[in-house]
C-alpha cells in the first residue's frame, strides 16, 4: 500500500527482494552493516543507507559508491520505556564529521554475534568469555563489545572492562572461547534477519 521498508540485515534485504518489493522503497537503516551485505543490497538496487560512524561511511564508499546516506543522530531518550541510546547515533554537532568517542572515550566494536544470536549468556555480563582476536601482540585499549542487530540492548560487554588491540579493524576475526552448547540453543531464529549461529560437531 505504498509503505517503505527499513532493513536491518542482509537477510531482510533478501526477503524483501524475494517478495518483489521495489528497491526504491527500501533503505538499509542498520548502522552496523557487513560490507558484503552493503554490496549485495546496492547490486540489487538499494541505494539509501544509514550511517553514524566514519568506518561505516568508508564501507559505503567502497561497496556502494554514489549511494545516498542519512546520518542517525544520538538522542538522550529521557522518559522512553526502551531508549535507543548509546549504541547508535552521532551527536548533532559532530554529524558532519561522523565521529563519536564525546559520548564514550572507549571504542565500540561491533561483531557478527551477540545476545540475540548466540551469546545470550553474556546478558547481565555475568559470564565473561575469553576473547581472542587476529591481531594479538600489540597495544590494547578499553572497548565496548556489541552485537549486529538494531536493538539497543544487543551489547555483549560494557561494564566488564574488556580491552582489544588498537589496530583491530573492519573484517578482523574475534573468537569467543569456551562458549558452550548453549550458544546454539539460546540463539534466536533470525532476529532482525540474522541467522542463528552455525553449529559444528567434532568426533
Amino acid at each position: 500500500m505504498g509503505s517503505g521498508f527499513d532493513l536491518a540485515s542482509g537477510g531482510e534485504v533478501d526477503r524483501c527482494c524475494a517478495l518483489g518489493i521495489a528497491p526504491d522503497r527500501c533503505c538499509f537503516g542498520n548502522t552496523i552493516k557487513r560490507e558484503q551485505d552493503i554490496a549485495r543490497a546496492y547490486a540489487l538496487g538499494i541505494d539509501f543507507f544509514a550511517v553514524d560512524s566514519l568506518g561505516e561511511l568508508k564501507k559505503l564508499a567502497r561497496s556502494a559508491p554514489g549511494a545516498r546516506v542519512f546520518r542517525r543522530l544520538a538522542v538522550h531518550g529521557d522518559g522512553a520505556e526502551w531508549p535507543q541510546t548509546r549504541k547508535f547515533g552521532c551527536t548533532p554537532h559532530l554529524a558532519a564529521e561522523l565521529r563519536h568517542g564525546d559520548r564514550d572515550p572507549r571504542r565500540w566494536v561491533y561483531v557478527d554475534a551477540g545476545p540475540y544470536n548466540g551469546l545470550a549468556e553474556s546478558l547481565g555480563e555475568v559470564i565473561h568469555y575469553p576473547v581472542r582476536t587476529s591481531r594479538e601482540g600489540g597495544d590494547f585499549a578499553p572497548t565496548v563489545l556489541a552485537g549486529p542487530t538494531c536493538d539497543s540492548t544487543d551489547i555483549i560487554y560494557d561494564r566488564a572492562n574488556y580491552a582489544l588491540p588498537v589496530d583491530l579493524t573492519i573484517g578482523d576475526t574475534i573468537d569467543f572461547l569456551t562458549a558452550d552448547a548453549y550458544t546454539a540453543s539460546y540463539a534466536s531464529v533470525e532476529f532482525n534477519g540474522f541467522p542463528p549461529v552455525a553449529t559444528y560437531c567434532f568426533g
